[in-house]
This record gives C-alpha cells, structure tokens and sequence, in this order.
C-alpha cells in the first residue's frame, strides 16, 4: 500500500475514466492528470497530491480529488505544492541527530559517526523511541562536544546524506555559554544559524527538522538567561510559520514551573553535570517527545524472521541456570546472575501472564540492589563453538520490557548483545549507560531495539551474549517484566 507524510494510508490513489462512480454511487472527482491553470469540477481548485502508479485503495475508501501538479506550483491562496513522492516524506521515521554534545549524548559510541550502535538512556530521544514502539530509526552521530552553531555547520551535510527524511536538532548552548559571538547578540545568532539549518534542509532536500528548545545549564547568569528566552521566543515565532519545523519544549519538563525569567531552575535528578540530561532527564524528555511520536508514525515491529534464541516466549519455566545471585525456577536455555557492582545484589525469578494478552508467558525479575551500580542480567549465551554465529552475520537485539511502578534506586533496564572475539568486542544495545544516576520510580513499558550490527572478519571467537541487564542508582529494589526477545539473525552472504 502507498503512504503519505507521516507514513498515513493513501485514501484510494488509482486512476479511474473520468465519470466513473465508486462504492455507494459516489462520483470520482478530478481523478485525472491536470495540466496547470485547469480546475476541478464545479470550479475546485486542485489540491496537489500526486498520482502514485498502481497504488491500491485502501480498504475501499472512495477517490477523491487526486491529481498530479508541477512542483513549485502554488494552489489556492497561494499557498505551496508539496508533492508526496518527494524522498522526505517517505523517510519521516528516518532521522539524523545534529547538534552539541548533547546530540552526541544520543550514543554511548564515541565521536561523530554515520554507523553508532549503542542507544543511551541519558538523552531524550532513545527514550521517545522505546516509549513509542520505536518510531523512528537513527541514522548516525552528528553531534560534537563543545560545538557553536557556526561549528556544527560543518557536519549539516553529512546528516542530510545519512539517508534521512528528518533532523533532530539541539545546539545554542555553547553560543550562550561562550558569549559567541558577543553576550547580548548570543541567543540570535543560535537563531540564525539553527534555521538556516532548518530551511535549507526542507527547500532542497524536503527534510522537515525537529528543533529541541534550549533548556540552558546550571548557574548562568541573568543576562545568558535572556539569551535563553530569546533564542526559545524566536524559535516558536519561527515553527508557528513553517509547516517543516516542530519544536521539543524540554524546558517544560526540565525546568521547576517549566519557565525561567532571570534563573534557570532544574528539577533534582534532571541533570547529569548542570547541563547534560541525566537518566530521568532523558525519560522526561522523551515522554514528551513519545506522545506526539505516537500520534504520527506507527509503530516498529520487532525482527522476528529469524529468531535464533532458544525458549523466546518462555513456554518452558524450568531447566535454565540460576548462578550466583539469583534464585527462582529459570526458563529453560536462559541465565539469571549478579554482574559486576557491590556482590551482593540479588535477583528472585517467576513467571506470569502478560497482562496485556499478548503471546507466550512473561518473566518476572524481582531485583534487590546493594549499592550504586549494581547489575543483574538475564541473558542467554551463545559458545565459541557456535554455527549460529560467524563471519560476517548481521544480528539485530529487541525485547519488551515493563518496569512495575514504585521503583527504588532503579537507574536503567537495557537490552546489550555483545559479541566477543579476537580480543575485542561489537555491541549493540538500548537504553544502556556508563552511569548509575536515578531514573523513574514511576511505572513504563519500553520495547528496545538495538541497531543492527555485522560481525567483522573473526579469527577466535569467544562468546555471543543477549542480555537484558538492570542497572541501580542504589541501594533499593525493582520489579522488571521481560516479554518476547528476539535475537534476529541474517546469515552471512
């Protein structure tokens, strides 16, 4: 079936001889090429969407009024064509993330890079994503510590040809914060430089942008808050005018009463270091940001073609290994331990129904945690010896996770396929993080999905790890619920 912006049904794209009649006796309307200056019946302007060859109609709804136009023509009240075939519109839940530091904060990866595998959970947008039913597909790293917008300039291209149809933008920190280029003139010139970003994206690319609102750092000063407002009030005067540009508003749920006049105040545990979003601030944000990502793109599935874990839906409770750390009746082919932290911490595993009906059993982890950092993993291992993982296979992690409200001291759960060989490793993972700061207490579902990733030339194999890991901020307890992994495998060659 063809899809329109935001991936939404085409309502019966065919072409039909003019005069034809559909369901219910009703006439096709301008259903026909149109040459410029011609009109529709009854004198109607034509409306500019455009004819997709052999596109079915979707569960019968009547044609109306589809006709092709010349780009750049203008319509009633003058206002833009806006063809759908454009490349753009059918990547909307492809997306470049540009910007600072704080763009960077997307990955656990290191450095700029078109090909980041490991989703952190100390940034807004990997939150949205798992929220939603991951929504939207990441097609690199564009940020870069320590950046201005005139420097962040430089990379605006390689995120357009990324393959993108959208840009994730968060920049102007560092312009403000380093009076750049002088401290009254700061806050505009984030401005300036952000919407060249913006329209020159759209008018040559048709890539719409999502523009994150600056949420500023710990103890600026008055006047580098002005320059907050400023930027903000300009970059909402600008998104009210263009059709391509949505704004996230992360000071609304970052800020105390979500406005700041001459002080910044950010709500405890929001922050990482006074301007870095911290694993709350990424949830925060990313509610935000999931609810109108809900409403706009549909959901991903997860791989299944081939799922190469043994016991998936858990129909087996028993003959898996319970090792140090963790008690309970484990589903046969899986794992349950304590990984790394204090020593102590301690996991109880049963079983229940999903409460949402969905297929095969659910695995309940009741995790006690000793002190900050401490993991308990349930995971699944693959040998050295192992057929089902070699040179040059791809595989692709996802499960679905429900953290029970009234958490204590929990950090993060996040799905971590590691591969080890060669004395090094590749990863894949979502909602990871290198730190032990406090996430919600609150209960979520989440469905992760790390990138997926292709094993290189290996000389001596070691292991293959799925893991569902759950991190603590302290001493504290969780209840996690692990519904349907998946390990897709796509076989080298």
């Amino acid at each position: 079936m063809a899809r329109l912006f935001n991936m939404q049904p085409i309502q019966g794209v065919v072409i039909l001889p003019e005069g034809t009649r559909l369901y219910n006796n009703q006439p096709v309307i301008g259903v026909r090429y149109v040459e410029d200056g011609l009109f529709f019946i009854a004198n109607q302007r034509v409306l500019g969407i455009e004819i997709v060859g052999d596109a079915a109609i979707d569960e019968g709804s009547p044609v109306i009024g589809v006709v092709v136009i010349t780009d750049n023509r203008t319509i009633y009240n003058n206002a833009p064509v806006v063809p759908v075939s454009d490349a753009g519109f059918l990547k909307q839940d492809m997306v470049a993330v540009l910007g600072d530091s704080r763009a960077a904060q997307v990955w656990q990866d290191a450095g700029v890079s078109t090909s980041p595998f490991r989703k952190s959970a100390t940034n807004h947008l990997p939150w949205a994503l798992a929220l939603s039913g991951q929504r939207l597909m990441l097609t690199g790293n564009f940020g870069k510590s320590g950046d201005r917008t005139d420097q962040i300039a430089a990379r605006l291209d390689a995120a357009i040809a990324s393959g993108a149809g959208r840009l994730s933008i968060i920049a102007g920190n560092n312009d403000i914060g380093q009076d750049y280029p002088t401290l009254t003139t700061s806050g505009v010139t984030a401005f300036n430089n952000i919407m060249a970003w913006v329209d020159y994206a759209w008018q040559n690319f048709k890539i719409t942008s999502l523009v994150a609102l600056e949420a500023g750092s710990h103890g600026w000063t008055g006047q580098k808050v002005v320059q907050v407002n400023e930027l903000n009030q300009r970059l909402r005067n600008a998104a009210a005018t263009r059709p391509h540009m949505d704004l996230l508003d992360l000071p609304s749920v970052f800020w105390v009463d979500g406005i700041a006049d001459t002080t910044i105040a950010f709500k405890p545990d929001i922050l990482l270091d006074g301007t870095h979003e911290a694993v709350l601030g990424g949830y925060q944000g990313g509610k935000l940001l999931a609810a109108a990502l809900a409403a706009r793109l549909p959901q991903r599935k997860a791989p299944a073609v081939n799922n190469i874990l043994v016991n998936p839906l858990f129909a087996t409770l028993t003959g898996g290994s319970a090792q140090a750390g963790a008690t309970g009746a484990i589903p046969s082919g899986w794992i349950a331990a304590r990984s790394g932290g204090s020593g102590t911490q301690s996991v109880a595993v049963s079983s229940g129904t999903p409460a949402d009906g969905s297929s095969g059993n659910e695995i309940i982890l009741d995790c006690t945690f000793s002190a900050a950092g401490d993991v308990l993993s349930f995971k699944q291992d693959f040998a050295a010896a192992s057929a089902l993982w070699v040179s040059g296979d791809s595989f692709q992690p996802a499960v679905e996770l429900v953290v029970d409200s009234g958490a204590v001291n929990l950090c993060t759960a996040y799905l971590y396929l590691i591969a080890a060989y060669d004395s090094t490793s590749s990863v894949s993972s979502d909602l990871e993080t290198t730190t032990s700061a406090i996430g919600p207490a609150e209960g979520y579902k989440v469905n992760l999905l790390g990138p997926r990733r292709t094993l290189p030339a290996m000389t001596a194999k070691s292991y293959l790890s799925m893991q569902i890991n759950v991190k603590a901020a302290g001493p504290g307890t969780a209840r996690i619920r692990i519904r349907r992994p998946v390990l897709d495998r796509v076989p080298a060659g």
